[in-house]
């Protein structure tokens, strides 16, 4: 979705939110209004006069304040709702991607994304729109009551003006490329904290803490330096329109004081071409600054919520679930095949066993085969279609993946596996003794997990990620590691329920590997030189 559209699916609150910016662009011409009105009590004829200047000048005068109260309240709607957006827009990007592409990429990325991107985007979009439509509403009321009085000060303050746009384009590429650098430098440095932070006690086990110390130091210098750089430019586009402004607004004094030294104009006259003259060039100045940083804030906009294109799938149905493999080959960055020319056929609810020591592609092979990686050469078909060929949904719809990690919400054991399927007691209660995790938890009824299930051993974790996918009933299920962290009772009941699977089950193991090759239907075993062998148990 670009900026414009969500923009305009908002259009009331867009509304409001113009009204509150022209409401408070007012409240300078206000002020200056009830300055000049005080001065015609100069003139007054009666305390009658007089007292009526005063009380009209104050009532023009508190008119801005409240003026300010109702404008913030017509602009936080719009200002919320936006945001609101924005955040969701950036957590569909992420889902949306692949596992391929969401993989090119680490976690801190995306956390900078959903957090710090966003929170420069809301600074940078709402301070400029805000300060650019008061600048430019004040500036066309002040030109307006300029004109009025003398023609001369409004070629000034154009004359002004035109020179201020000059400088700001100046500074738009350099304004654009320091913001893009902060924000990369952003992703670098929130990569950082959260390496710290998870790496704390094998820091402190290690001690090497300096170590750490000096490349986290490094990271924050090389932020704050990209950060003063743009803060430099900033402030050195405010310091040359600041030099234009002082000598429009030293010009257009002398210009006024000479005016009333004709008689050209009032006293009244003269303290409102002063005022507003003023406060014309220095509100501009605000304003043309900002210019850069809504065109910037645009561009971070698009780096929120723009998604690479990827090629995917359109194959929106599944004629089989027999896989059928032939040359398959895989290598990461074109190096090294990591697989080498396999083939293979995987017929429907059969049990699959991959073994071998760690490092030789037992893992890439299953996520070759759970579509996880899709750039391999040869061919992977299921059914009758290339494996690339499915859509992720559709893929996704019937198969499960059981990772070594094994991610918890922060919810009740049952919401954990039963997830946003409709609730079946009987199932629930099934798989709950097919993952051997009934007794524990009829021990803990009321148990919530916390912080992706800190509260719960590893093995707790697995047997009810086990659990999850069992309730998902998919038609294959892609296992990594079944008993990584189970005791041997524990890991004989899920090898029970696996082999007794009325399903499709793909699972790489380095345990009880005897008993594994006896029960499954074949066996991938790969050797410390990268050969395969298949075996039929």
């Amino acid at each position: 979705m670009t900026l414009k559209k969500l923009l305009l699916k908002n259009k009331k609150d867009a509304f409001l939110y113009i009204l509150g910016i022209i409401i408070s662009g007012s409240t300078n011409v206000l002020f200056t209004l009830a300055l000049a009105n005080i001065f015609n009590a100069l003139n007054a004829n009666s305390t009658q006069e007089l007292i009526k200047i005063v009380i009209v000048s104050f009532i023009i005068a508190i008119i801005p304040v409240i003026a300010q109260i109702i404008s913030r309240f017509l602009r936080i709607g719009f200002m919320t709702q936006i945001i609101k957006d924005v955040r969701l827009l950036a957590y569909n990007k992420i889902l949306n991607l692949s596992n391929e592409k969401y993989n090119e990429q680490e976690n801190e990325a995306y956390q900078s994304l959903l957090i710090s991107d966003v929170n420069l985007f809301e600074r940078n979009f709402f301070l400029s729109i805000l300060n650019i439509g008061f600048s430019l509403l004040n500036s066309l009321i002040s030109l307006t009551i300029v004109f009025f009085i003398s023609y001369e000060f409004a070629l000034i303050a154009l004359l002004t003006m035109a020179l201020l746009t000059i400088i700001t384009k100046l500074f738009e590429k350099p304004v654009r490329l320091q913001k893009q650098k902060t924000i990369e430098q952003n992703a670098i440095y929130n990569e950082s904290v959260a390496n710290l932070v998870a790496g704390a006690p094998t820091i402190k086990h290690y001690s090497k803490e300096s170590n750490f110390l000096n490349s986290f130091k490094n990271d924050t210098e090389k932020l704050e330096s990209i950060k003063g750089k743009s803060f430099l430019l900033q402030r050195t586009q405010r310091g040359i329109s600041n030099i234009v402004a002082y000598a429009s607004s030293t010009i257009l004094i002398l210009l006024a004081t000479y005016f009333l030294g004709i008689g050209k104009i009032s006293i009244a006259e003269l303290v409102i071409l002063i005022n507003v003259s003023g406060s014309l060039s220095w509100t501009l100045i605000h304003g043309f600054v900002h210019i850069n940083n809504l065109i910037s804030s645009v561009d971070i906009f698009n780096r929120i919520v723009a998604s690479e294109d990827e090629i995917k799938g359109s194959v929106e149905s599944i004629d089989s679930i027999e896989y059928s493999v032939k040359n398959l080959s895989f290598s990461y960055d074109n190096e090294v095949n990591i697989l080498d020319d396999l083939s293979f056929n995987i017929k429907a609810n059969e049990k699959v066993l991959i073994h071998g020591p760690s490092g030789t592609g037992k893992t890439t092979l299953l996520n070759n085969l759970s579509q996880n990686l899709r750039n391999y050469t040869g061919s992977i078909k299921l059914g009758s279609h290339e494996l690339i060929d499915i859509s992720q949904d559709t893929f996704l719809d019937y198969s499960s993946y059981i990772r070594q990690s094994h991610f918890m919400f922060n919810d009740t054991v049952k919401n954990n596996i039963v997830l946003n399927q409709k609730y079946d007691h009987d199932k629930y209660m099934d798989v709950l003794k097919k993952a051997s995790i009934i007794d524990w938890l009829e021990a803990n009824e009321e148990i919530t997990l916390e912080s992706n299930g800190s509260n719960i051993s590893g093995g707790q974790k697995q047997r009810i990620s086990f659990a999850r996918e069992l309730y998902s009933d998919s038609d294959i299920i892609f296992i990594d590691e079944p008993s990584a962290s189970l005791d041997d009772a524990n890991a004989e009941v899920i090898y029970d329920t696996i082999i007794n699977l009325d399903k499709t089950v793909v699972c790489v193991s380095h345990r009880h590997l005897n008993y594994l090759r006896k029960h499954f239907d074949h066996v991938i075993a790969f050797n410390e030189e990268g050969a395969v062998t298949y075996e039929k148990a």
